[in-house]
């Protein structure tokens, strides 16, 4: 031992140091040399050796050596010799392995254990991996006759019966036994109430007494359906139902003594197995054959359940039922589950089996899964979860899970009451132990392990930059997972190309073909054989080249040519097409300016008719003060009109004073039947704003004539003037009669009024202002109400200001 630079040596014995391994838990060196481990406790400052454990010298062997020395993760120290691998079992005594029955497989050259806690075993004859004893096999170098195992049943002595091509064994404390009976080809076997073992072979009914070690044959001579007994079942009456070649045979024991009856099925098959049968939760007798078809028993009633449900297959090799009362049936077509008198499933490699060809199901010991025996290794199917929501899950066991049958054998399954199960398969009697089942926490270790352009291999060091016509790549990768490889699945996403992972996949390849120009990242995760995902994520990045074209200097100088051909083409247009809308729209200033003045020349004359009849009713009623005061500012208001009459706009200011003589006019006319107030906002510059002259004063005459005078006295008019977020809003607001009320005044008027024609005009005068300066000018009426009532209108006229 090397401590501070010096070097001590640990006395053990002459024989050579072989093997070397050191237990982290209990801090102890275990030392290999010769035939002897010995043991060094290090936190013992002697550091003395002690013997830990001596293989017993064989002698046909006597220069045994040690070879390799390792801990598991249960704490068992296993030790490899030139003849034999050995383990330390709960008491430390040693119990020998064997990783093939031969002699080569016996020299141990090297043991190591992984991280995911597996034992490799390096032999003469190759590696060999050791997990843990979830799957323990016994085959013919066990003591079985045949490999081919079928139906199991433990009697209440512990021993397990299994029947097997060449006669009937049982399995005694880690045994294989072989009774006193002929070696016929067996397929059933039951202990009956009495002990007597019944065993179905290919010559008849053979039932063994295992006390006194006597048989006894039954054939057809003694009433069987046929020689060929497949399948054994009791009913809960005590009834037994024997499946035979071309049909079943009913059984009653009467005093120890079986009495038989032949029976058949009218299948459609002249030549049939009756393979499995079943008392369902109601008493009726459930047969499933192979070729046959599944029927079904009523009382004495057959019924042709495959045809009645339409199944696709006439092989039904094993029946189950749960505690719900759903009904599993093992066929050729994968798994059909029955409940309510309809088939409600069919489960198969669709839905995740490994094979559709189904030999065998039974329940575990709890009843939640189905073990589901086919031609491609085992599954298991939760049956509780998908009777709860409907999942399919369903787990794979096969050759790298320890389950060395491949194929199953039989409909059935023994289940221990410690929850042990027995397969019987075409490779030997297999055992299955949940609690020897090892967890595998270890995540995987994904790698990209090679590449392709364009379909051929090549070297790709990480950031390369292709040229733009590489663009055909594909990866290669691989998650490293030494319990179970082919358990491994992927999922994989190219950033720059895609935004989500694939779904899981067992394929260790993905192609992208085409690529564009930029920036990639390849990223590859993936799961251990439990289903565990890599935090550990492989990557690769790489770029794709810009072909010249696509680069921004061609770009730039294409761009640049065209735009200057387009802008040539584009001005050219253009000058064509303002010059043609300059002419349009000069025509259609001309024409709506004649219009304009058209409208004048109508609302003038208008006004001053109005006028003129004021003054003519004054004169008439001999009112001469009225008379010459209302001429007077007639005469204002006519300068005012004429000096405005050319103008398409004019100042507030001259708009307001126009309308103050206009309404002073009003007043005299109509006798005071009217006040008005006309009301400015501060911020408002009467010199500045400009509207279109006679523009206010139509919707005033309207409400004076139709609203205010009809109401006979107290009439009030208010002219509001606001600016708004630059519109500036006039509002006209009378408390007169209301235009409904106006409206029927006017129909029941006896005589014809003259037309009023101020507010079409108005309206039309706006709608031609708006065309021609492209302006938005709005004109609102709205009538007034309180409880119903009529309480006058509102006029808002709204000009943008610019």
């Amino acid at each position: 031992r090397l401590n501070d630079d010096e070097i001590k040596e640990i006395p053990i014995s002459t024989d050579p140091v072989s093997a070397l391994y050191l237990d982290t838990l209990s801090n102890k060196l275990l030392v290999g040399h010769g035939r002897v481990v010995s043991e060094i406790d290090l936190d013992n400052a002697d550091l003395k050796a002690e013997t830990f454990q001596e293989i017993t010298p064989d002698p046909n062997e006597p220069g045994r050596i040690i070879h390799g020395i390792e801990g598991d993760k249960k704490g068992k120290i296993w030790i490899g010799t030139s003849d034999g691998l050995f383990r330390t079992d709960e008491e430390n005594n040693l119990v020998r392995f064997y990783p093939k029955r031969s002699m080569n497989s016996q020299l141990i050259q090297k043991l190591y254990t992984d991280r995911e806690g597996n034992l490799w075993i390096g032999s003469y004859e190759g590696m060999f991996r050791y997990r843990s004893e979830e799957f323990i096999t016994y085959n013919q170098d066990d003591g079985l006759k045949n490999s081919f195992v079928f139906q199991s049943v433990r009697d209440r002595n512990g021993r397990l019966w299994f029947a097997t091509k060449e006669g009937v064994q049982f399995l005694e404390k880690g045994k294989v036994i072989t009774p006193p009976i002929p070696s016929y080809d067996a397929w059933a076997v039951h202990e009956a109430e009495n002990g007597d073992i019944w065993m179905g072979t290919d010559h008849g009914l053979m039932i063994y007494d295992p006390v006194n070690k006597t048989h006894r044959l039954y054939t057809v001579a003694d009433g069987l359906a046929g020689d060929s007994v497949l399948f054994i079942y009791k009913t809960h009456s005590g009834l037994y139902w024997l499946g035979n070649h071309r049909g079943f045979t009913r059984c009653e024991v009467v005093a120890g003594i079986p009495k038989f009856q032949p029976m058949g099925l009218q299948s459609a098959s002249p030549d049939y197995d009756v393979w499995s049968i079943l008392e369902d939760r109601n008493g009726d007798l459930w047969f499933g054959t192979f070729l046959g078809g599944l029927f079904r028993m009523s009382g004495n009633e057959f019924t042709d359940m495959g045809k009645k449900l339409e199944l696709q297959t006439e092989a039904f090799l094993s029946i189950k039922e749960d505690n719900e009362g759903y009904l599993y049936f093992a066929s050729l077509d994968g798994l059909y589950i029955y409940k309510d008198e309809k088939v409600i499933a069919n489960i198969g490699t669709h839905e995740g089996l490994s094979s559709g060809l189904i030999y065998m199901i039974t329940f575990d010991l709890d009843g939640r899964f189905l073990w589901i025996g086919t031609n491609q290794g085992l599954n298991r199917f939760d049956a509780e979860r998908w009777k709860k929501d409907g999942t399919i899950d369903i787990r794979h066991y096969g050759f790298e899970d320890g389950f060395l049958g491949v194929e199953s054998n039989g409909p059935d399954a023994w289940v221990d009451k410690d929850g042990k199960i027995w397969f019987g398969t075409v490779n030997g009697l297999i055992r299955y132990d949940s609690d020897e089942r090892r967890y595998n926490s270890e995540e995987t270790l994904p790698h990209i392990t090679g590449f392709q352009l364009f379909y051929k291999d090549t070297f790709l060091v990480n950031n390369l930059e292709l040229p733009y016509d590489q663009n055909n790549i594909t990866f290669h990768f691989q998650g490293i997972c030494l319990t179970h490889p082919d358990a491994v699945r992927y999922r994989y996403m190219l950033r720059g190309y895609e935004k989500k992972w694939s779904p899981p996949t067992t394929e260790r390849k993905a192609r992208y073909s085409n690529l564009a120009p930029g920036t990639y990242t390849f990223m590859v995760q993936s799961t251990n054989n439990e289903g565990v995902w890599s935090s550990q994520i492989a990557r690769y990045e790489f770029e794709i080249d810009t072909p010249f074209w696509q680069k921004w200097w061609f770009i730039m100088l294409s761009g640049g040519l065209t735009i200057l051909a387009v802008y040539a083409f584009v001005r050219r247009r253009i000058t064509i097409q303002r010059k043609r809308q300059r002419e349009a729209t000069e025509q259609e200033i001309k024409v709506a300016t004649q219009e304009l003045k058209a409208l004048r020349a109508q609302l003038n004359p208008h006004f001053i008719f109005n006028a003129l009849n004021s003054i003519q009713h004054f004169v008439l009623n001999h009112h001469d003060d009225s008379a010459g005061k209302y001429l007077n500012k007639f005469a204002r208001l006519m300068r005012r009109i004429l000096s405005n009459s050319e103008k398409s706009l004019v100042t507030l200011a001259e708009e307001l004073d126009a309308l103050n003589l206009y309404l002073e006019l009003e007043v005299l006319r109509f006798e005071d039947k009217f006040t008005y107030c006309i009301t400015l906002s501060p911020e408002i510059k009467t010199d500045y704003f400009e509207i279109p002259p006679m523009l206010i004063q139509p919707f005033i005459e309207n409400a004076i004539l139709h609203g205010l005078v009809p109401r006979g006295g107290g009439g009030k008019l208010e002219i509001n003037i606001d600016l708004k977020e630059d519109v500036l809003q006039i509002h006209i607001i009378d408390n007169g009669i209301g235009r409904k009320k106006a409206q029927e005044l006017k129909l029941g008027s006896s005589r014809k009024e003259h037309r009023s024609m101020g507010m079409s005009l108005s309206r039309d005068r706006v709608e031609i202002f708006n065309r021609v300066l492209a302006t938005h000018i709005t004109v609102a009426v709205t009538d007034m109400e309180e409880d119903g009532q009529a309480t006058g209108t509102r006029v808002v006229i709204e000009i943008p200001v610019t």
